[in-house]
């Protein structure tokens, strides 16, 4: 799957990465998730205004490989720190 992500990306972010990353290796089967990411990605498509602001914001993050910044904007439960 790692070739796949490979020849797939081209994301401008670390977010837009790390999603792609993890879609493609852990896939949902589950009709929730599924429904979810195509409403967002029905949104994104009919609303290009709105779709270069979130890209022009995320982009502000910057690139940086591995930095978990997808974790924070998906994931709605708190982690604890690994070195407090």
């Amino acid at each position: 799957m790692d070739d796949v992500f490979k020849r797939l990306d081209t994301c401008l972010t670390s977010v837009g990465d790390e999603y792609l990353y993890v879609t493609l290796h852990q896939p949902q089967w589950s009709e929730k998730p599924l429904n979810d990411r195509e409403q967002y990605i029905t949104y994104f498509a009919t609303h290009s205004r709105e779709r270069l602001e979130m890209q022009m914001i995320l982009s502000r993050l910057g690139k940086s490989i591995y930095n978990d910044v997808a974790s924070l904007i998906f994931e709605s439960q708190l982690k604890p720190l690994k070195n407090p």
